[in-house]
């Protein structure tokens, strides 16, 4: 009998946050007892009104400056673990959405940001990227708080 696992590819949706980090060690460690394919994307939302063209020059190499530091330093989390981290550029929530239908992830891992109850009242969770992202995402979803 051939053994199928549950996971073949995870991808990690991280933004530089804390809990996105507790995200990155909940699948790291998944990775480490599985053996699977380890991803991290990061989505830059450019600003929607750029007043020079220098200005998106600016926002462009900052982000990439942030997203190498960043990937950097999960790959020396990972250790032994390689890590395959992809920046990309636009809404975060349809870009994950499209990233995870283009690259066949079985498993989006993501962190819970925590809001105040006045905040969940007052607003609700109908604006939160990780309940965003658990109702539309293709695959299953792991929110780590």
């Amino acid at each position: 009998m051939t053994q199928r696992l549950l996971f073949r590819k995870i991808l990690v949706a991280h933004d530089g946050s804390k809990p996105a980090d507790r995200a990155f060690e909940k699948a790291l460690a998944l990775t480490i007892l599985t053996g699977v394919q380890l991803h991290v994307i990061f989505v830059a939302e450019p600003p929607l009104f750029a007043a020079t063209i220098h200005g998106v020059v600016h926002f462009k190499e900052t982000t990439e400056k942030c997203f190498k530091n960043l990937s950097k330093k999960l790959q020396d989390r990972a250790e032994r673990v390689t890590v395959r981290a992809h920046i990309e550029y636009g809404r975060t929530v349809e870009t994950i959405v499209e990233y995870i239908q283009n690259h066949d992830f079985d498993l989006l891992v993501i962190g819970a940001m925590g809001r105040s109850n006045v905040f969940k009242r007052l607003i609700g969770n109908w604006c939160s990227t990780a309940h965003n992202l658990a109702r539309l995402a293709p695959c299953t979803v792991l929110i780590v708080k």
